[in-house]
């Protein structure tokens, strides 16, 4: 991802159209770094060891990339921050279309068994590398899908009944999400929530 966004940085973007398709098909075929390792698809078979799946140095890892695909595609941003010497090592915990939402907030969001498994562990293994001087949580999402198409379901607690409106989904994916950080903070950990991203209707270069 880093040798792309280099290369398009250098073309001449003024240049023929047969130069500009190279560097966007460049970019277009170029996969998130830790993907084939350490992005989990199903069946999950646990997480692979962390010196696979770091940034930089694995013994002082200071910050997690949690989250879906959207955190795969931001692992190259991940790899850069740490080669240009911001943080000594970032481990990456990604699994396709799981939200970073565990036990904590089933009564809202019920995922799969294999993304609740993955979540639950990504939790204990944050809750260690704290332990071990681990300073931050990146959580990246496709939080409009939660919205849009998650089976979001009211807690056993409230009173309303009927379809859930989109107000509601919005207030249900908050609360889930209002869950995960307040576990977070409890440990002392920062948080940085990334916002969601603008999906392309179409493939890049067409």
């Amino acid at each position: 991802a880093v040798a792309a966004v280099r290369l398009a940085a250098s073309a001449k973007l003024v240049g023929s159209k047969q130069e500009r398709y190279v560097v966007a098909d460049l970019a277009f075929r170029d996969d998130p770094p830790l993907r084939k390792d350490c992005h989990y698809e199903e069946p999950f078979g646990g997480l692979a060891d962390r010196s696979r799946c770091t940034f930089g140095d694995a013994t002082a890892i200071e910050a997690i990339l949690w989250g879906d695909s959207h955190a795969d595609h931001l692992s190259g941003l991940m790899q850069a921050f740490v080669a240009e010497g911001h943080a000594r090592g970032i481990i990456q915990r990604s699994f396709s279309s799981c939200r970073p939402f565990g036990l904590e907030a089933a009564d809202i969001l019920r995922q799969n068994d294999a993304c609740m498994e993955f979540n639950e562990l990504v939790k204990s293994e944050i809750a260690d590398l704290r332990a071990k001087g681990m300073k931050g949580v990146v959580l990246s999402s496709m939080w409009s899908a939660v919205v849009q198409n998650d089976p979001l379901q009211r807690p056993s607690s409230a009173s309303a009944e009927g379809p859930l409106t989109v107000a509601e989904k919005v207030d249900l994916t908050a609360q889930a999400l209002g869950r995960v950080v307040a576990g977070l903070e409890a440990q002392g950990l920062r948080i940085l929530i990334i916002a969601p991203t603008h999906i392309m209707p179409r493939l890049v270069p067409q």
